[in-house]
Parts: structure tokens; C-alpha cells; sequence
């Protein structure tokens, strides 16, 4: 240790060695654990960084130094603040060597002004599913993950020219280019625009035709906003108004497509491009600076006084449970009997008969249903469930996969055409999607606050033109205390835009016999009283009584129960191990065995390495550490083992589109 670092040192409390390193309390928080890394590298300088995130800049102040102090023998203060930005976070772990997994369907360059290669975006799919991915390449010539931690510039910018178009995705720059039009987009498309692409297009004349949709015409909206006053001038382009029937999502290069299917030329297409560019409305901003009012088309006539509005009473698929032509979401944990109720319910709508939600005299006419599923075989699974339930089998339909040679019904998700042309086609009493997660758009994050509430908007108006009732099924969390709209996993937006939300669980966390189900929303009626029920011979569902009790009594019960085990005795041993092992600020790995040659025989108290470990991660996390248990790889070996990583010190290397 040099008597800088001693002195360094000095200011902080809990100092700890740890490989290399030190560990101490940080000052700005002022917490007992020990969040603070401090490492003084080769050239003298001495890097911080607080594991809960404490800005350096506080650090220092708090421990009554200046930046200074971090640049012994070398720095002044003046050059430490020049020096600030590059030891706010430790060195960043090395980037992976990048391997082609699967077919690339398309690659993007992105180059600096010179036209020196940056980075590349490849667009592939996986499952089914558009995916995209970035690599860069190191001096040799090598290829690793990720874009190398350089800020990227708009797509084409190198070889930009007056006037320009900005659109959505370098598949429609690359589209423009090729008919002579100049192009340029953002990297990661709709909702980042970045200050440097406003800059990069400074002083040029702006057209932006955004994708026909609700994120392409706010992104343009960000973009207008941003470049009005900065940009020569600013024009946005609406493509319905070229394309009257464009499709939901439609963009330019669909745009094109479809001229090219209908005889037209490519020269008179970009050339009409080019002229309704010129005649497009400059761009005036509203006061509050956030809508843009050339790329809203509304036939206001929409708009009644609602002495225009007729009064109708709802109408029920399943009455007081299951409301017509809406929403109803069906919540439950893994292996409680989503599916076999709603297979129980398919069965009564498919053959006129009663479900366990029905009273004794409820009478129906048989009628269709679709049963969309991606996670049950209907062959092997769902079929004979079906049929021992007693349904109507040429009443339920569902998408064959050994017909399905090109896949069509992987296009089938919320919002698309061909989610609708499908509820057009059969006119379903009934369609059930089981789970929700497979029919969501991949460009749609389930967790983004009203994502998910646009995504299902459309059904609604959807099912009253159609007659068809949609049941979603999903999870419910686990986490403790939640009730209401926070049992439902992955997205709040799931309860706000169900018009009825239905529960199941078990009673009893030791005996798994008697479940529940339970009326937790309901928008039309009073919330229906609790149903117990039992799973049967072959998954049928078994009525066994009504209760008072909700989901939350239900499922706070289970939690107070296990809160009463006593907690596994800390193994210090094991913890104090990991934390002598881990680094931070790179990840490590570790084989089972070779972490048990290490530190003794008993260091995993007795368990299996994998329960051992997993019992220390949330004292790990305490510690600023992850702590990952899986299969892993060290050289050439590969077997079960660990990582221990620094908290938000790691990057996703794949990005779902």
C-alpha cells in the first residue's frame, strides 16, 4: 500500500482488504455495510464506487477530501474535474466474444463521420421472434458483444444530404437510399431520441414520416419538438395520407411495397415521396411543446352529447363473473388449475352446458370458442381434457402447429391484423389466449406503465363488433402483502383494463387439495361470493363450497404461515467466503468443487451447493453483490457452478425488438 492510499484510506470507516481491493462504509449514505470499493491502479490514481449508487463527487465531500485527492503526486484539483467523468464507474468487465448463433436476417453498420466502422445491429429471429443484437470490433479484428461503449450517431449520418427524411428502423433508410431519397434514423428506435441526433442534424430541412402507430407518432412528435428552431425547417409526413388503408404499424418501406404491388414504378414512387415532402405543412409546435397537431386525423364526428348514447345493460358470458364482448383476466401461481378451469369453462360455452362459475339454473346456447395456447399441446394435453369435461369438439378451434408449415400463427398477437382477421373469420362466443405473454407484440414491455393498456385497447372495441369475450390467462406474484392490482404479474395495466379479474390459489399452503377462485374486480356487478374447488380424475375441476374469504385473505394467510418457520441459520462461513472471493468490479466464476478446494470441505455447511448458495444471495445483494448460480464455463471447462458480479455492472448483450 503507497502512503497516499494509506492516507486515502484513512478518511473512511470499516476498511476491509478484499483481492486487491478495499471495501469500506460510504460516507454519504453512512449505512454499516460495507458499499464503498476503493482501488488505486497502476498510473496513481484511486477509483471509488458506491454499490448503492452515491455520486464520487459526494463521496469525496463527505469524507472531507477534494477530487483532487484521488490523483495523488500527479493531478491538480483543475485536472481532476477534467479527469471526473472517466473514474465515476470502475472499469467495465471485458466484452464477450461474439459468436453468429443463428441466421442473421440483416446487418446495419454504423460508422463515424470518416466513415470508420463503429458498430453493427444484426436482426435475426429467434422462436419466431424478430430479436436484434450488437457487436463491435476490437483493433485485431475481432468481434465481441455490444457497441462498444461509444455514443452511436443516427443511422446514414456519414453520408447525409439537404433535404433529409427521418424515419423509423434502418430497414427504411436503407429502403430511401435505394430510391435516391437521403435517409437517416436513431439507433434503438421509437422513444430514443438522444440531443446528439438533434446536433447532427442541425441547419438541414427535416421531413419525418413516422410508422403508423401510437409510439411511431409520439417519437415523431419527440423528434419535432427537439428539432424545431435547430433543424433549416421541420415537416412531418403522414403515410395514411398516401395510403389510406396503411396498416396498423405500417411504415415506409411497407409503403413501398405495396405501390410496387399495385403495377407502380419505382422512380414515380419515390418521386411521389419526394413531392408530398415538399408539400407537407412546416411544423409549429403547441405551447406546452408536446403534441403535434399535423399528424392528428380524427373524424370528429365521433363525438356525441350523450343524450345521443343509448343506456344498455351488460350482458354476460358467464353471468356476473364473466362480462360479453369485454376483457376478463384469469390470475393464478403455477399448478393451482388455470388451465383445467378454463377448459371447464371452454366446455360449458362449446356445448350449452354449466361451468363450475355457474348457478344451477343458468341456461346457454352451444356456441364456438377459439383456445389459443402456447404452452400446452392441444394433442397430447388439452383435447382429452376437453372432451372429459364434456365439451362440443367441433365447436373449439385452435391453430393446428402440424399444419402451420410458415408459421402464420406466430404473427397472431395484440393489435395485429391478424389477431383480428381471426375473431372476424370464426366469430368466437369465446376466445381464450393461455398465457397472455405469448401473444404479446415482442416491441411491447409488459413492465412500461399503459403499454400494455394500448396493446389490449383494441379488443374491446373488437369483441362489441364481433360478440367474441376474451379471457387472458396469467400469473399472479408472489410477493408479499400484494393484493388488488398488484398480484398481477409483469403489468399493472392487466387489472385496469379488465373489466372482471379472476383469482384462483390454494387454501392451504400444506394441503394443496382445496383451491379457490375468486372475484377480485368486477365492473358491472358486485364481486361474486368465493368458490372453492378441488382438481379431479384427469384435471376436471370438482366444486367443493363457497367461502367468504377473498384472494388476499387467502393468500395473506399463506404468508403470515410461512413467516412462522424459522429462518436457516446464517452459514458466516460460506458468506464471508464469497465476499473474500468476489471482486468489485469484475465478475467471477467459480465450479462448485473448486470454490469447496478452496475454502474447506465444510464451507457449504452441509447442503447442496446450489440451496447453500441460494441462501446467501440476498446477504450478497446486501454486500452490492449478485450472486448467480447456473452452468458455467472457465477456459475450456464448462460444469455447475457460480458468478458473483457487482450490482448494475452488466449489460444485456441481446435486446428483444
Amino acid at each position: 500500500m503507497t502512503t497516499e492510499l494509506q492516507e486515502f484510506l484513512s478518511h473512511f470507516k470499516n476498511v476491509k482488504p478484499y483481492n486487491g481491493y478495499y471495501m469500506a462504509m460510504c460516507p454519504v449514505h453512512n449505512k454499516k455495510d460495507t458499499t464503498l470499493s476503493i482501488k488505486q491502479v497502476e498510473d496513481g490514481k484511486i477509483l471509488l464506487h458506491c454499490h448503492r449508487e452515491c455520486k464520487t463527487e459526494d463521496i469525496v465531500a463527505a469524507a472531507e477530501l477534494t477530487m483532487a485527492d484521488l490523483f495523488p503526486d500527479r493531478h491538480s484539483a483543475a485536472s481532476a474535474s477534467r479527469d471526473f467523468k472517466k473514474i465515476e464507474q470502475p472499469p467495465k468487465k471485458q466484452p464477450k466474444p461474439w459468436k453468429q448463433r443463428y441466421d442473421i436476417a440483416a446487418s446495419y453498420e454504423y460508422r463515424d463521420d470518416g466513415g470508420h466502422l463503429l458498430a453493427v445491429k444484426d436482426r435475426y429471429y429467434k422462436d419466431g421472434k424478430k430479436q436484434q443484437c450488437w457487436r463491435h470490433q476490437d483493433r485485431s479484428g475481432a468481434w465481441y458483444y455490444g457497441a462498444g461503449g461509444v455514443e452511436l450517431p443516427l443511422y446514414k449520418h456519414e453520408c447525409i444530404s439537404n433535404p433529409v427524411f427521418l424515419v423509423e428502423g434502418e430497414k427504411d433508410v436503407d429502403t430511401m437510399l435505394a430510391g435516391g431519397l437521403h435517409a437517416v434514423t436513431n439507433p434503438n428506435g421509437a422513444g430514443e431520441w438522444k440531443d446528439r441526433y438533434t446536433e447532427q442534424l442541425r441547419g438541414y430541412d427535416v421531413c419525418i414520416i413516422p410508422d403508423n402507430d401510437a409510439p411511431g407518432r409520439k417519437h415523431a412528435e419527440t423528434a419535432a419538438n427537439a428539432l424545431h428552431g435547430v433543424a433549416a425547417s421541420v415537416k412531418l409526413l403522414d403515410l395514411s395520407e398516401l395510403w389510406p388503408d396503411i396498416p396498423e404499424k405500417g411504415d415506409v418501406t411497407d409503403y413501398v411495397e405495396w405501390c410496387r404491388s399495385i403495377g407502380r414504378k419505382d422512380g414515380d414512387i419515390f418521386n411521389c415521396l419526394s413531392l408530398a415532402r415538399d408539400g407537407a405543412s412546416e411544423f409549429v409546435p403547441n405551447e406546452d411543446n408536446t403534441k403535434i397537431d399535423t399528424v392528428v386525423d380524427f373524424d370528429w364526428g365521433m363525438f356525441r352529447p350523450l343524450n345521443d348514447f343509448e343506456e344498455v345493460e351488460p350482458e354476460w358470458l358467464v353471468p356476473r363473473w364473466i362480462p360479453k364482448e369485454q376483457i376478463t383476466i384469469f390470475a393464478s401461481e403455477g399448478g393451482v388449475g388455470k388451465t383445467s378451469m378454463v377448459c371447464d369453462i371452454a366446455a360449458a360455452i362449446s356445448n350449452g352446458g354449466q361451468c363450475i362459475l355457474d348457478a344451477e339454473d343458468i341456461e346457454r346456447n352451444p356456441a364456438k370458442v377459439l383456445f389459443m395456447t402456447t404452452e400446452d399441446s392441444i394433442s397430447k394435453k388439452l383435447r382429452k381434457q376437453l372432451r372429459l369435461a364434456g365439451a362440443n369438439m367441433q365447436n373449439i378451434f385452435a391453430p393446428d402447429p402440424q399444419k402451420d408449415k410458415e408459421y402464420k400463427a406466430l404473427k397472431i398477437k395484440f393489435g395485429s391484423p391478424e389477431l383480428e382477421a381471426m375473431i372476424e373469420h370464426f366469430k368466437p362466443a369465446l376466445c381464450i389466449f393461455d398465457p397472455i405473454q405469448g401473444y404479446v407484440p415482442p416491441n411491447i414491455n409488459m413492465i412500461s406503465r399503459n403499454a400494455m393498456r394500448d396493446c389490449l385497447a383494441p379488443l374491446i372495441p373488437l369483441g362489441e363488433k364481433t360478440g367474441c369475450t376474451f379471457i387472458l390467462v396469467c400469473h399472479s406474484n408472489k410477493k408479499r402483502g400484494a393484493f388488488g392490482r398488484e398480484r398481477i404479474s409483469d403489468s399493472s395495466d392487466l387489472w385496469d383494463i379488465a373489466r372482471s379479474v379472476i383469482m384462483a390459489g390454494y387454501t392451504d399452503q400444506h394441503d394443496k387439495k382445496i383451491r379457490y377462485v375468486s372475484n377480485e374486480k368486477n365492473s358491472y356487478a358486485t364481486t361474486m361470493q368465493t368458490i372453492l374447488f378441488s382438481i379431479g380424475e384427469n384435471r376436471q375441476i370438482v366444486f367443493e363450497g363457497h367461502s367468504d374469504k377473498s384472494d388476499y385473505d387467502f393468500s395473506t394467510a399463506i404468508f403470515e404461515e410461512r413467516a412462522k418457520k424459522p429462518p436457516e441459520p446464517l452459514n458466516e462461513k460460506l458468506l464471508e467466503a464469497l465476499k473474500d472471493a468476489a471482486s468489485p468490479f469484475d465478475a467471477v466464476k467459480f465450479f462448485y468443487a473448486e470454490f469447496e478446494e478452496k475454502y474447506g470441505a465444510t464451507i457449504y455447511g452441509g447442503k447442496q451447493p446450489k440451496k447453500a448458495l441460494d441462501l446467501m444471495k440476498p446477504h450478497m445483494e446486501e454486500a452490492g453483490y449478485s450472486l448467480i448460480t447456473k452452468q458455467i464455463k472457465i477456459g475450456k471447462q464448462g460444469g455447475k457452478g457460480f458468478v458473483i458480479q457487482p450490482i448494475n455492472d452488466n449489460e444485456p448483450e441481446q435486446i428483444a425488438v
